[in-house]
């Protein structure tokens, strides 16, 4: 079922992973369904791979916009390294941002990339985020830290 096409355009951002990177895609196929316009930043090579299908289903509709993936200070969390590391992509976002005809008018990123809502403030769009966990996920990670907070 196809709904009538609009000049809608989102930035997607996922976490580099296929973990992070499939969920964000199953959310991208509905908001291409809807006649959306979805660009979506790919820095790791293995993702790339998991695009095709939708490009070939999609193929005016749905861009990718391939940066290569930043290198990683060596830290005792990587995790923490590879979420920071994609900070470096900032200038570049802000740049590819300028010279689209058609900029997006929001940005839907993952939420280990909060660095994403101070990129939306400066280019002056809204960021919403999409965590690829689920809603329990989310559920046990904000007791936690609201716990953390009120009552130790």
């Amino acid at each position: 079922m196809s709904h009538s096409t609009n000049n809608t355009h989102l930035l997607l951002y996922s976490y580099p992973g296929s973990g992070h990177t499939i969920p964000l895609l199953d959310l991208t196929h509905l908001l291409l369904r809807r006649g959306l316009t979805v660009t979506i930043i790919v820095t790791s090579t293995v993702d790339i791979p998991l695009l095709d299908p939708f490009l070939s289903l999609y193929p005016s509709s749905l861009h990718k916009l391939v940066f290569p993936d930043p290198e990683v200070t060596p830290s005792r969390h990587p995790l923490i390294a590879k979420v920071n590391s994609t900070q470096k992509l900032f200038d570049p976002i802000v740049q590819w941002f300028r010279s689209h005809p058609s900029p997006p008018t929001l940005i839907v990123s993952d939420f280990l990339l909060g660095w994403t809502s101070e990129l939306a403030s400066h280019l002056g769009i809204r960021r919403v985020v999409f965590s690829p966990s689920g809603v329990l996920a989310e559920f046990i990670i904000y007791y936690i830290i609201l716990f953390n907070i009120f009552f130790i």
